[in-house]
């Protein structure tokens, strides 16, 4: 069976991808949360990252989320589940005929993911990173980074999804940097989706697909 290893609170949207596509596919595996503060005894040797986000499948084992996604699609391709709704699941990162700009979007996005967290560490450390010397710039420079990339995608964007007709990785990886996003508003700064149409729309059609309700984390 596959196992999946993943922060302790189940949270992270990095190791959510994977899940997704675990559960679009209907591929039966065994979750484990561990501390990503005090990670087991040799786990370098499974992720030299230090990063809670592996993929043991047998004798052979992924690392990162991207290659944990690209792993599932390129080793179980024609998998679907059967409460799997359409439009299906796409059977590859990328749209071959479009690969340059689907991989700018994908880049963008975990950006966009990137920047959230950073956000929500700070808010949660109880830390104002505005009075961080020298380097109180890079607080804003993120919240101004999420709106650049938000406005760029929701131009690549179209209500139907990133890719009419399939569930594309990129509308995959959407969804769960909505949760991101969700999670590190606050009262100083509330990254509002819904004035970006096209991504509001996504958001719309996805939020109740099986895979991404089993697999919220939920605000805790």
């Amino acid at each position: 069976m596959i196992k999946v290893i993943t922060n302790k609170y189940a949270s992270s949207p990095y190791s959510r991808k994977g899940i997704i596509v675990l559960e679009e596919k209907g591929l039966p595996y065994e979750q484990e949360n561990i501390d990503p503060e005090f990670l087991p005894k040799g786990f370098e040797s499974m992720n030299p990252n230090l990063r809670a986000s592996l993929l043991i499948d047998h004798e052979q084992m992924i690392f990162e989320s991207d290659n944990i996604v690209d792993y599932l699609l390129r080793t179980y391709p024609g998998e679907r589940s059967a409460d799997a709704p359409d439009p299906p699941l796409a059977e590859t990162m990328t749209r071959p005929d479009h690969h340059i700009h689907d991989s700018m979007v994908l880049v963008t996005i975990e950006t966009v993911m990137n920047s959230a967290n950073n956000i929500s560490f700070f808010a949660t450390s109880g830390i104002d990173p505005a009075k961080i010397e020298p380097y109180g710039w890079i607080w804003e420079r993120d919240k101004l980074r999420i709106d650049s990339c938000m406005t760029w995608l929701n131009q690549q964007a179209t209500p139907e999804g990133f890719a009419p007709g399939v569930f594309s990785i990129m509308d995959l990886k959407m969804m769960c940097t909505f949760r991101c996003l969700t999670r590190c508003a606050n009262d100083d700064w509330n990254p509002e989706w819904i004035k970006y149409r096209n991504l509001d729309s996504i958001h719309a059609f996805y939020r109740d697909r099986p895979s991404i309700v089993k697999t919220d984390p939920g605000l805790g």
